[in-house]
């Protein structure tokens, strides 16, 4: 009840704030002075980019709605709403009709593959990311890979994305590997057991 609170303040309360702030910005973009354009063009990218990371959150913090749909229609649908922003082509890979997950592993599953994608767009300046979920009888595997700056490898410890899929992962006994180079781009391999 407390997530479905703070996600229908943080989507009906805050973002109509921003939207407002975005719409009084749109109505000065014609302005004649440059450098109040630019300040304008600059404050609209910004006001734009908050837009998103609070549908993007408020999305997240609704488990019900998540369990109920299953897990690739609600990766499909956080997807299609992220691509509509043209900062990352992402690409879900999974099959539809098969994939169903044992009762209790849909939410923590997505919160999982939730953290690693928004670690693609807050760090990665990827042009390309990859999602993909496969099951076997015994595990689920999660990977998520882009085409971006990458990092060296004895810089992921500090980040508080990377610890909290740690975090996650770990609580549900399983394992997660991540490779990376400068120049190289992510890829970041979960593997949950379901057994």
């Amino acid at each position: 009840m407390e997530r479905q609170r703070v996600a229908s303040e943080l989507h009906d309360n805050l973002n109509t704030k921003v939207a407002a702030i975005r719409w009084q910005l749109q109505a000065l973009e014609d302005s004649s002075d440059e450098k109040n354009q630019k300040i304008i063009t600059n404050s609209l990218k910004l006001i734009n980019d908050v837009y998103s990371d609070i549908r993007f959150i408020s999305h997240n913090l609704m488990p019900d709605e998540i369990e109920s749909i299953g897990i690739i229609p609600a990766l499909s649908n956080l997807i299609n709403q992220l691509n509509t922003s043209n900062r990352v082509a992402f690409n879900l890979i999974a099959d539809i009709d098969e994939f169903k997950l044992p009762q209790g592993y849909t939410y923590p599953v997505y919160n999982i593959t939730f953290e690693l994608i928004n670690n693609v767009l807050k760090h990665a300046n990827a042009d390309h990311a990859w999602i993909s979920l496969s099951k076997t009888d015994k595990e689920v595997v999660i990977t998520v890979k882009d085409d971006g700056k990458g990092f060296q490898m004895n810089e992921a410890n500090g980040g508080v994305g990377l610890k909290n899929v740690r975090s996650r992962v770990e609580h549900l006994n399983g394992t997660i590997n991540i490779t990376s180079s400068p120049g190289q781009g992510t890829k970041s391999t979960i593997k949950i057991p379901t057994t």
